[in-house]
């Protein structure tokens, strides 16, 4: 009985040392598409006029290191937004951020995790009211190699792509989160053309990016128009001038912005309200 015990000890300790080895593997999430969002009933035409916002909530762990999701659907629901774009949003056994947030707003989703766990997952999510006709989930690149090194991310990254119906015209929506590898810049180029093929179009996320390279590149030359540039002389701290999230624009006219400082998450929430030029 002792022996047999012991076996069945042992095993039973085996099985769980070999759960939790499982749980700990991250694997990549692929691609996907489609044209409903989840809730889809929840959509409405949206006119001429729309507040997007972006926001990385940090899987709603706060500046005091405690998780509270309310906290974020509180600053959400303060800017009334029709369009949300949210990065490192978490789901587990526990709780599936995207939904919550989008039944606390009455919001349709749509989750896009980067990658997956056998217990939970991690990504963006696009909360809406607006009426979306079609979206698809695209990875981004992952590793590069040129003849002198080879750099790979220090995590999966996707961007999502979403066609938004305004006053009966679809307008692009790019969502993502960039990696902030050497990886980055390639990743910030692939996501900078996506955004220039069309217009009018918003881009949206934390892209690990300041006022440099080929994203400043792009607006010094008058091909897009950065929201949150509209935030500079409001009596911000310079931290929240000198961004990383970022709203950038083609053929909307931008009519107002707004920003709710960090404390829900590490990031501060930036939005714009946006029209369609005549």
């Amino acid at each position: 009985m002792t022996k047999r015990r012991a076996f069945f000890g042992l095993a039973f300790l085996g099985a769980l040392l070999l759960l939790v080895w499982a749980g700990s593997i991250k694997w990549p999430v692929p691609g996907q598409g489609g044209n409903e969002m989840a809730e889809s009933g929840r959509l409405q035409s949206c006119g001429a006029t729309i507040r997007v916002g972006t926001y990385n909530i940090q899987g709603a762990k706060g500046l005091d290191d405690e998780r509270n999701l309310k906290r974020v659907a509180d600053v959400l629901v303060a800017s009334d937004l029709d369009l949300i774009g949210l990065n490192e949003v978490r789901d587990d056994v526990f709780s599936h951020q995207a939904r919550e947030l989008a039944a606390s707003l009455n919001l349709a989703w749509l989750y896009a995790p980067t990658r997956q766990k056998l217990f939970d997952g991690f990504g963006n999510a696009v909360l809406s009211r607006c009426t979306i006709v079609d979206y698809e989930i695209v990875p981004l690149l992952f590793r590069y190699r040129d003849s002198n090194q080879e750099v790979t991310a220090r995590a999966h990254r996707n961007l999502v792509r979403l066609k938004v119906i305004m006053a009966g015209r679809p307008v692009t929506v790019l969502v993502t989160h960039l990696d902030r590898s050497g990886i980055r810049e390639h990743q910030l180029q692939a996501v900078l053309d996506e955004f220039l093929a069309t217009s009018p179009s918003i881009l949206m996320g934390d892209l690990n990016t300041g006022h440099e390279g080929a994203l400043q590149a792009m607006l010094a030359e008058g091909l897009a128009s950065d929201a949150t540039a509209s935030l500079a002389g409001q009596g911000l701290p310079a931290d929240h001038i000198d961004h990383i999230d970022w709203i950038v624009t083609r053929g909307l006219r931008i009519d107002a912005v707004g920003i709710h400082p960090r404390g829900a998450s590490d990031h501060p929430h930036h939005w714009a309200e946006v029209s369609l030029e005549q």
